[in-house]
């Protein structure tokens, strides 16, 4: 579905009333509650980076404080640990990676309409001046001008058509999931032979994007702020060696704690990419409770290693009443299980 067909189909359904609806219906008490996840808050600069404008995100908490008690995760979890039964729908505020926007955008939002949440950060790209390595590789194919590109150093070796912006950026895609998915010194051999191919500058255009220790030091000051960890590089760890799923949470766990003074109860596993093996690991790491981006709502009596959140864009509030009520969630559901069938 297009975005211009989806915001039309969304505004149809809000006109008619049936999104407003469903929203009462499934909100009408206190469970389940509703985790939103965001990235980047600041003006899109390219398709390549999706990103919710200021405007638009803070339209957004006004929504979700007009019809949401929004809490803190440590307040959910506490609910979700102690059975805690409310009547008013809770919402909890994300934001995955550590970008820098999050201070400089979001917080001044967030501090305004005193609306609490939290920071999940991957510790290899905070205070290092470096980005984080998949907006890397988002930057290498948002400027590549070659036609085409082979990567010898990908599983079996690959050739792409580049083509037009869409085209590389399903290229970027479909590379940095094979990335994620290989042992730390894989995904730098690739790395590195991406940047010698496409052949542009360094990493300049991004080196400031994430956040120093000092700007996380300075967001908790403010109570209302939270962090966790989002692994150390940001890989999806059900497709990793148990040793290097261990090695991934806990130093990451460890370094936040160093530089902060805090203890570190959450994680979110990037990418979504978690199973039972990596659901244990985390609570033998000593998590309180893990985050993941399940396209649904969160019940009280699910695994608390296993939260689920929908993931925010750049969209208006009839779009997104349409993401929390589950409808466009069940669209692509249903579009993906389509495709498959007709693959097989």
């Amino acid at each position: 579905m297009s975005r211009q067909l989806k915001r039309l189909f969304c505004f149809f359904l809000y006109v008619l009333g049936i999104t407003p609806f469903l929203f009462r219906r499934i909100f009408k008490c206190g469970n389940p509650a509703l985790v939103l996840l965001y990235h980047h808050i600041c003006k899109p600069g390219s398709p390549f980076e999706p990103a919710v404008p200021p405007a638009e995100f803070e339209k957004q908490m006004r929504f979700m404080q007009k019809h949401f008690e929004l809490i803190s995760a440590s307040e959910l979890v506490g609910r979700i640990e102690k059975g805690i039964s409310v009547d008013r729908p809770q919402a909890v505020i994300s934001f995955d990676d550590g970008y820098r926007d999050n201070l400089e955008a979001a917080y001044p939002i967030l501090s305004r309409y005193k609306i609490p949440a939290i920071i999940f950060l991957a510790t290899a790209s905070i205070g290092t001046g470096e980005p984080i390595w998949t907006s890397r590789v988002d930057q290498l194919f948002r400027n590549a001008v070659a036609p085409r590109l082979r990567l010898d150093n990908l599983q079996g070796g690959k050739s792409f058509e580049l083509g037009d912006t869409s085209q590389r950026m399903k290229v970027s895609y479909l590379v940095k999931k094979e990335m994620k998915d290989v042992p730390d010194s894989r995904r730098h051999v690739v790395l590195k032979e991406l940047e010698e191919k496409i052949g542009i500058p360094g990493a300049a255009e991004e080196e400031t994007e994430m956040l120093s220790w000092a700007e996380v030091g300075r967001l908790l000051e403010d109570p209302l702020i939270e962090i966790g960890s989002h692994t150390v590089t940001h890989r999806m760890l059900d497709h990793l060696p148990a040793e290097e799923i261990r090695e991934e949470l806990l130093e990451s766990k460890a370094k936040i704690e160093a530089e902060t003074g805090r203890k570190i109860d959450f994680l979110s596993y990037p990418g979504n990419g978690y199973n039972s093996k990596v659901l244990d690991a985390a609570r033998e790491a000593g998590y309180r409770a893990a985050f993941a981006v399940d396209h649904g709502l969160t019940c009280f009596s699910q695994d608390r290693f296993a939260l689920k959140r929908l993931h925010v864009q750049d969209e208006p509030i009839d779009v997104l009443l349409a993401e929390i009520t589950m409808v466009l969630p069940a669209i692509r559901d249903w579009a993906a299980r389509l495709k498959l069938k007709r693959n097989l």
